[in-house]
């Protein structure tokens, strides 16, 4: 999965093992949500991958993790979208909801957009040419059936909360 968003790469620990390559530790700070930044301790490897289409080859640093979301988390109905019809994805059955296995930050990301992109109507994801083939990206309206995932992210201030004691 692309990410544009994100500053670090990520593959699942279980994508590394089947992998078996070498990991070695290190030391990350992650910032979020309120500006909370935590400390934690990842192995990292150097993963080179290609499309399924193409020979050209891929670098790039990631650090291991145990989970990333499967996406999409709800049906996709792909007859509403005839916009990507006959376009060679870089992830062909992005439709069905899916464990994503590597997670590629916004530096390779932005190397990898070639640029051409083709809008659907209101709703439906835009496709975007890139050197790994043809990527989806948009808010997508969900069936009023689906299970729509919900994140609630808390943030304890302990020097406030001490305080009252």
């Amino acid at each position: 999965m692309l990410d544009s968003g994100s500053q670090r790469s990520l593959v699942k620990e279980s994508c590394w093992k089947k992998l078996g390559l070498k990991g070695r530790q290190t030391v990350h700070r992650t910032g979020g949500i309120d500006n909370l930044v935590v400390e934690t301790s990842f192995q990292k490897v150097r993963l080179e991958f290609s499309p399924h289409f193409d020979l050209e080859i891929f670098k790039i640093d990631v650090l291991i993790v145990n989970r990333i979301s499967n996406l999409p988390n709800f049906r996709v109905n792909l007859q509403a979208w005839p916009h990507l019809e006959g376009l060679k994805l870089e992830d062909p059955e992005f439709y069905i909801s899916s464990s994503v296995e590597i997670l590629i930050r916004a530096d390779l990301y932005a190397d990898l957009i070639i640029g051409k992109s083709i809008k659907g109507g209101m709703g439906s994801p835009t496709a975007i040419i890139t050197r790994l083939g043809w990527i989806l990206s948009s808010t997508v309206n969900a069936d009023a059936n689906s299970r729509i995932q919900q994140s609630v992210i808390g943030h304890v201030q302990v020097e406030f909360d001490l305080k009252g004691f």
